[in-house]
């Protein structure tokens, strides 16, 4: 993806906000803070641990990451408890 569409797809997002599709296949849109669980141990957290992600945020390869008390850790180890 070039800036051009980086700067595009940005003007339709939030980094207060996600969408998440739920256990019943319905499209669900998250507000911050909201609540994930860490799949495995990291930094400060504990694997099981419930944290509030307070901002979402994308790398420029476009990998989602989500900020928990100033620290930013990628999405893949948390699941989002809707």
């Amino acid at each position: 993806m070039d800036k051009n569409q980086i700067v595009e797809l940005l003007k339709y997002s939030s980094p207060y906000r996600i969408l998440v599709v739920d256990i019943a296949n319905r499209l669900t849109e998250l507000d911050c803070p909201f609540t994930v669980r860490a799949r495995k141990s990291l930094d400060f957290i504990e694997k099981g641990q419930k944290l509030k992600v307070c901002k979402v945020l994308l790398t420029e390869q476009m990998t989602i990451v989500f900020q928990i008390e100033e620290k930013r850790f990628y999405y893949h180890h948390f699941d989002i408890l809707v």
